[in-house]
């Protein structure tokens, strides 16, 4: 529904959620959940839109995960938190550059899951579809 699921619904609005709760979820509700997704990336801190964008749709997908993926590749301490020094890299004027290195770090990412765990190849081409339909520009 909109890409959030029934166990982040329930984290937002009780356990006692259901999938036709889901279904009916309303747009405050929906924009909520966006909203302290983008919050929890700085997401208004990131001068790039395109990453901006990216970035915060990776965490929608695999959490704090995609923060630390993120660090490591800027090889910067992997807390999980966004906060100056992450702000920092995110914010390099090679802008084009980073947009295609987070990119290529989240697909590699999906591939790595995949390795670990043959039950999800199921979900391998929605992922990297999703992935693959950012663009940079700015």
């Amino acid at each position: 529904m909109c890409g959030i699921t029934l166990a982040t619904y329930r984290q937002f609005y009780g356990k006692d959620k259901t999938v036709e709760d889901l279904k009916k979820m309303l747009w405050w509700e929906w924009e909520t959940i966006m909203r302290t997704y983008w919050n929890r990336c700085r997401a208004s801190q990131i001068e790039s839109q395109s990453i901006a964008e990216l970035f915060v749709d990776w965490h929608i997908n695999a959490g704090v995960n995609a923060i630390k993926q993120v660090q490591k590749m800027f090889m910067i301490t992997a807390d999980g938190l966004v906060g100056p020094v992450t702000l920092k890299y995110l914010n390099s004027p090679n802008r084009e550059i980073i947009f295609n290195r987070i990119k290529e770090r989240r697909e590699q990412y999906y591939y790595n899951l995949v390795r670990g765990n043959r039950k999800l190849a199921v979900f391998l081409n929605g992922w990297l579809n999703r992935t693959r339909s950012f663009k940079f520009s700015d």
